[in-house]
């Protein structure tokens, strides 16, 4: 009889709480890029919600590498909040807890759903699971890979990539010429860019680009259609036979001095002016 008399007084207190209350208990995330830094807290692009004000004070929690050092923008973040947000433009949240957690070492094998990064400084190595849209990647290609805090304890240790920043340049074409090109940024800076015998040439739709480009789980990674998850290239394409017909030629993709385009190479630049790299792939952005 007692125990029923304290279920049915827990009960009444929880019906008696308004639903808000209740809603408030429960907390909730953000995560995305950091965009800005302002006094009290920071400016961030949530991949659902866009942009959000998060206030952070002594009573936030800092985890990751945020627990010794400092916030910077350009680091991709998961927030946990109580789920209330005001109605200002901003919307504003305060963080009840703000972790980062990265990796940076280099791809060293492709596998199933992922690749295995090899040199990370703390972890060493570790298989990362791609999921979704990512920047296209290669074997010893230098990556940065930020993911949620929870790797599984198998050797090598695994994590689900949240987002993954690869070496690449976007700009616009001029001087090209059987060797390569030079490339201009936004910010007027130039590279002089070589095309290798195994250098991929791809075309983009300026509609993907843009559609990938409102998106904060890789905001600045405009990816081709077909590009899912990381693949190592397959040089080794043979047209199907056909006892009727001959198999078409794939069609050339003409591009030069005034396209815009974005280079995916292996991290290594000269200290030359202009720097100079040679690019993996070039994929050409066209309406």
């Amino acid at each position: 009889m007692k125990h029923r008399k304290w279920i049915a007084l827990l009960t009444a207190l929880c019906l008696a709480l308004p639903l808000g209350a209740l809603a408030a208990e429960a907390d909730t995330e953000l995560e995305g890029l950091v965009t800005e830094l302002v006094d009290g807290g920071f400016i961030m692009e949530d991949r659902d919600l866009g942009t959000v004000l998060v206030n952070v004070d002594d009573t936030t929690v800092r985890d990751g590498i945020l627990a010794e050092g400092e916030m910077e923008v350009g680091q991709y973040v998961i927030v946990a909040y109580d789920g209330r947000l005001t109605r200002s433009i901003p919307p504003q949240a305060h963080a009840d807890r703000v972790g980062c957690y990265v990796l940076n070492g280099t791809v060293s094998e492709f596998l199933e759903n992922g690749v295995l990064l090899t040199g990370d400084e703390v972890f060493g190595d570790v298989i990362v699971r791609l999921n979704g849209s990512v920047p296209h990647i290669y074997r010893d290609m230098p990556i940065t890979v930020y993911y949620d805090g929870v790797m599984a304890l198998s050797l090598p240790g695994q994590v689900n990539a949240r987002y993954v920043i690869v070496p690449e340049l976007t700009g616009v074409v001029s001087e090209k010429d059987g060797e390569g090109f030079t490339l201009t940024d936004e910010s007027g800076q130039s590279y002089r860019v070589l095309l290798g015998g195994d250098t991929l040439t791809g075309m983009l739709s300026a509609s993907v680009e843009e559609a990938e480009n409102g998106e904060a789980g890789n905001a600045q990674e405009a990816q081709p259609e077909a590009a899912g998850t990381a693949q190592e290239p397959d040089e080794t394409h043979e047209p199907e036979e056909n006892p009727t017909q001959e198999a078409a030629a794939p069609p050339t993709l003409e591009w030069g001095d005034g396209d815009y385009v974005t280079v995916y190479y292996n991290g290594m630049m000269t200290k030359s002016n202009p720097p100079q790299l040679t690019a993996l792939e070039v994929l050409v952005v066209r309406e």
